[in-house]
């Protein structure tokens, strides 16, 4: 499928107000360009018109399903975060790296009531995955960037507790030295 000829295309039913046709078109695309952002943002803008429709938790679970650490890719990701939780009641089936993926972005946001959340899901089902000692060590240096210490050092203390053997237990005894060492002389 040649991109450009299918991107016009789809443009064009766009233009003749035919969403469906242009829809599949652009699906079409992204399935061989997953990542391409520019086609995620010409999607989701007429998705999130249609919150009820399949379409809209379709690119919801594509864009949570990235991992991306771009700058606009994380302003996408957080706005389709904070649409979807209000557009929608309905619960997503978040998979491991979604989740994974939705601690990381809304910890680096003003989110983080969100993101321990999914912390605590993290804990709780992926106990033993490398992944999970990863996650939390970048989970408390967004809670260090944001000076929620007292946080860091309990997450810091779990870390090195429970993920001992692991390159980010020994990261996280550095750091929690650091906390320590604020909390105590502010």
């Amino acid at each position: 499928m040649d991109y450009t000829e299918t991107l016009d295309k789809a443009l064009y039913w766009l233009r003749e107000l035919e969403l469906d046709k242009a829809l599949n078109l652009l699906y079409k695309l992204l399935e061989e360009h997953p990542t391409d952002l520019d086609l995620i943002q010409r999607i989701y803008p007429i998705e999130v018109k249609r919150p009820n429709h399949p379409g809209y938790q379709k690119i919801c679970s594509h864009i949570f399903s990235i991992q991306s650490n771009t700058s606009d890719f994380h302003q996408l990701f957080i706005k389709t975060y904070v649409e979807f939780t209000q557009l929608t009641n309905e619960k997503l089936v978040f998979s491991k790296q979604q989740q994974f993926n939705l601690l990381n972005h809304l910890s680096q946001s003003h989110l983080l009531e969100d993101a321990e959340i999914f912390l605590e899901q993290i804990k709780k089902d992926y106990p033993e995955d490398q992944d999970t000692a990863q996650a939390l060590f970048f989970y408390c240096e967004s809670l260090i960037n944001k000076k929620k210490f007292i946080q860091a050092r309990k997450e810091l203390k779990y870390l090195v507790t429970f993920y001992t053997e692991t390159v980010s237990a020994r990261n996280a005894l550095a750091r929690l030295k650091y906390v320590e060492n604020t909390l105590e002389n502010p």
